[in-house]
């Protein structure tokens, strides 16, 4: 079973390298796929998409924080959605 999600983002720098995913709600082998930023990289503000690929549906909490080249950090965010 898979849900797509996607997210905001806004990056000064146009610097954006990786998307860090942690579980907060959900079965444990729920797996979150992170999504190609290359389509992204060089974008001041935009959007993109990421996969998770589940077991059993499930409602779902992940955080995710996105990091650039210098290791910046941003706020997290959470995003929730129901795998099907």
């Amino acid at each position: 079973m898979e849900a797509e999600g996607s997210t905001r983002f806004r990056d000064p720098n146009a610097d954006l390298v990786r998307a860090e995913f942690t579980r907060v709600e959900g079965d444990p082998t729920t797996i979150p796929t992170s999504p190609d930023l290359s389509i992204v990289q060089g974008s001041t503000r935009g959007s993109f998409r990421f996969t998770v690929v589940a077991t059993q549906a499930q409602n779902m909490v992940l955080r995710l924080v996105l990091v650039d080249s210098a290791g910046l950090r941003s706020d997290p965010m959470e995003c929730t959605f129901r795998v099907e």
